[in-house]
């Protein structure tokens, strides 16, 4: 018997607090290792045949061809658009934003062209001198124009030397200067009119304003890539944060004033914790990504058909791994007892279809009532007058009600971690699942809110608190190693200190710079978007022989598991607090106790409990002990028995009903029956 607790109970919110130790269990933390890498290897390949898919995958390109041009651009930059936003998703080759990607009409795009002319022409363009025997040629843009000095001796001076477009400067007449000389080259009106569209950026601003002139300066000037490949990136390079370690180390160095200019700045702290929320809630993440894409307005139904295939794949991965994590985490919470993994994985698969279906049935819901409202607009808008006075000025209500339980079912689905750990602490269906996740939502959404918070907050510090000590565990055992005297050396190619084993080491969470910053031949590097990076020097990776490379990749396996096995704790306190979240809400709003869970029938976590059906064995031959099986009644009908040869003793009965009359006494052993009666019948 289980000791009263002395005291008044906790909380029952503070059951939060516990979800660090359910969350770290290697049975859990391998799942959600096993499913980030399931899913990104499925998203991945999806990405492969989305981003490769013959005749609609093609970037579009603009041609100038057609009368109506404007009309013809907007057609084309819609496509361009949606080819944009499948690089942004699918893309894996990083490229340049071009004129076509910033302009928002056919005027702006003549304009953006005529500047990008103007400024590359200035900036980039050079021109070609040819020196025959009589004559010296100027070539510009593949034409050429002779040209003559006033001391043809002075021309030996342009021998050898290149020139830029901006460096010939027009003078009076056919002269020109360039360099030191000056040179006349005749008939060079068409010259002229070329120089002088080479034109640098403050003039360009003085001749163009407006938001061509803003749109190159912001995008075209930077020389700005296309966001690509967020839905193909492995787990092991996806963007998540400054690395803990780096970043702890940086922050004490700064408060001791050791630090360098470049230190990190007062907030860096606060701001790179708060970029761990994304990390934390990454499996929501990653199945609210496709659906918000969906949304977007660039998206066309080709890219839409490769975010449904991408999001209900995520669905079916977590499902699976996701109710096997909320299983193991449902028995232990309520129980305080762990079951063994492989029962999991069987729970889970026997009821895949239930967590399967759970999320997919209100998005299955959404798209036929968007189907709805898409089969109202094509009415509407190809009936002209009759469509905008009946069908819209008198059936709009209609639209508005199915725009309301779209809203409402889409604003439910912020249950969706709910629906899992329904599944595995009922052992319910998807119905019980959506019902309880809805439910919950609606009827107390202030403590949904208040427990989804608290268990952020507390999974911010955890998340924070593995990744330092992952890193660390990383970062100790390399510098121990490096450390070894004599291993180090000023020649690359006889230097042995293990930087190089970290070459394919993990860029998420900061690692690979985590491990090669201590190098000798490490540099500091900015990205065109701003972010700094560590790489090892140009000299230092020529260096590296094949043998290197190979241990380098046998490490990197190593660091790979690891790492996932670091990324896994944020997924499976994920599933664990929404379990614990979900025992919260259903003891706030069906009073029901925290220690009730569902067991399955090889799961019975009492040994004296006999699963449902068995039948009683026979029972024995002799025993002294006293029996307490039910006695069937005595016969009334048949033929009386044959005497018995050795009758057995009556049993002894515990348990007499007080409302029942003393059983008659039985005959002797030796006296018959008297007649017309039947015979006793044996006990």
């Amino acid at each position: 018997m289980a000791e009263e607790q002395v005291g008044p109970r906790p909380a029952a919110w503070t059951k939060i607090f516990t979800g660090f130790k359910v969350a770290l269990d290697l049975k859990k933390l391998l799942l959600a290792a096993a499913g980030v890498l399931t899913t990104a290897i499925g998203w991945w390949f999806l990405s492969i045949i989305a981003y490769g898919f013959p005749g609609l995958s093609n970037m579009p390109e603009w041609k100038e061809e057609g009368e109506d041009r404007t009309a013809a651009f907007k057609s084309f930059l819609a496509r361009r658009k949606a080819w944009n936003l499948l690089h942004e998703l699918a893309g894996d080759v990083p490229m340049r934003v071009e004129l076509a990607d910033v302009a928002q009409n056919y005027q702006e795009y003549t304009t953006l062209q005529k500047i990008k002319l103007s400024y590359d022409r200035f900036h980039d363009e050079k021109l070609q001198l040819n020196f025959a025997e009589k004559e010296a040629i100027l070539v510009v843009a593949g034409k050429n124009y002779p040209f003559t000095a006033a001391d043809p001796k002075e021309l030996d001076k342009l021998k050898g030397r290149t020139f830029f477009v901006r460096e010939l400067r027009p003078l009076d007449g056919d002269a020109f200067s360039l360099g030191d000389l000056t040179i006349t080259v005749p008939n060079s009106k068409e010259l002229r009119e070329y120089r002088e569209l080479a034109v640098d950026l403050p003039r360009l601003e003085e001749q163009y304003r407006g938001p061509a002139i803003d749109a190159f300066k912001s995008q075209l000037l930077k020389r700005t890539e296309k966001p690509a490949g967020r839905l193909r990136t492995l787990p092991w390079f996806e963007n998540r944060g400054e690395n803990p370690y780096l970043l702890v180390a940086r922050l004490i160095k700064e408060s001791s004033g050791s630090g360098s200019e470049s230190a990190t700045p007062r907030g860096h702290f606060v701001a790179a914790f708060r970029d761990l929320i994304p990390v934390l809630l990454e499996p929501i993440v990653k199945i609210l990504t496709p659906i918000v894409y969906l949304f977007d307005q660039r998206a066309d139904w080709y890219v839409r058909g490769y975010l449904l295939f991408v999001l209900f794949y995520a669905l079916a991965v977590w499902g699976f791994f996701g109710g096997a994590i909320t299983r193991l985490a449902a028995v232990q919470v309520a129980r305080n007892e762990k079951i063994p993994l492989r029962e999991a994985i069987a729970f889970a698969k026997d009821r895949f279809v239930s967590f399967f279906a759970a999320p997919a049935f209100p998005l299955l819901l959404l798209g036929i009532l968007v189907f709805c409202l898409w089969l109202f607009g094509w009415v509407e808008g190809y009936t002209f007058w009759f469509g905008d006075i009946v069908i819209a000025g008198l059936l709009w209500p209609i639209v508005l009600i199915v725009g309301l339980i779209m809203a409402v079912v889409l604003v439910g689905l912020v249950g969706w971690p709910l629906m899992n750990p329904t599944i595995s602490a009922e052992g319910s269906d998807s119905f019980d699942a959506l019902s309880r996740s809805y439910s919950y939502v609606y009827q107390s959404p202030w403590h949904y809110l208040w427990y989804g918070a608290l268990a952020t907050l507390y999974g911010m510090a955890l998340v924070f608190f593995v990744g330092f000590m992952a890193s660390l565990i990383v970062f100790l055992g390399k510098w121990s190693v490096s450390m070894t005297p004599g291993i180090g050396s000023n020649n690359p190619k006889n230097d042995r200190e293990p930087s190089y084993l970290f070459i394919y080491a993990p860029t998420s969470f900061g690692w690979r710079d985590l491990l090669i910053s201590n190098s000798s031949y490490a540099e500091v590097k900015t990205t065109p978007g701003g972010a700094t990076s560590v790489e090892l020097s140009q000299p230092y990776l020529e260096s590296i022989s094949i043998p290197n490379k190979i241990g380098a990749a046998l490490v990197a396996i190593w660091i790979w598991l690891f790492f996932l096995l670091v990324v896994g704790f944020g997924y499976s306190y994920f599933w664990t607090a929404a379990t614990i979240v979900y025992f919260l809400m259903r003891r706030h709003v069906d009073d029901t106790d925290m220690d009730e869970v569902h067991l399955e029938e090889d799961e019975a976590l009492d040994p004296f409990a006999r699963p449902p059906g068995a039948a009683p064995g026979p029972p024995p031959a002799k025993s002294d002990k006293v029996s307490l099986s039910v006695v069937e009644p005595p016969r009334t009908d048949g033929p009386p028995p044959t005497a018995p040869i050795a009758p057995p003793a009556p049993p002894v009965s515990t348990a007499i009903q007080p409302s029942e009359p003393p059983p008659p006494a039985a005959p002797p052993a030796d006296s018959a029956p008297p007649p017309n009666e039947p015979p006793p019948a044996s006990p």
